[in-house]
């Protein structure tokens, strides 16, 4: 994957300079086995507005939740901006629509 990778490379790099983005409700843990991450360098400008765009409280620092309307409204805005935003979006559609068969929402933990 270009921008996103699993706990295990995270892991490996020693850094914890990641959103990481858990399946379900945030369950009070980091850096869950099944999460997936993306590097503070790599959430550009673009791929942080397709987020607040559609969740206006979206929190850098914090715990944030996204439902499946709120995803798929997040894909739309991608591919009007397409480019890397829509590869960054589509890179971690596949993991949330496997989340969205047995969860109601993602929640994506900040740095």
């Amino acid at each position: 994957m270009k921008y996103f990778c699993t706990e295990n490379e995270r892991k490996e790099s020693k850094s914890t300079c990641y959103f990481e983005f858990q399946k379900g409700r945030h369950k009070g843990k980091h850096w869950l086995e099944d999460s997936l991450c993306i590097h503070d360098d790599l959430l550009s400008d673009e791929i942080y507005q397709i987020f607040v765009n559609v969740i206006p409280q979206f929190d850098p620092f914090g715990i944030t939740e996204v439902s499946p309307e709120q995803w798929q409204q997040m894909k739309c805005n991608a591919e009007a901006v397409g480019g890397e935003v829509l590869i960054a979006i589509m890179e971690l559609d596949e993991w949330v629509e496997k989340c969205f068969e047995k969860e109601k929402v993602f929640t994506i933990c900040g740095i």
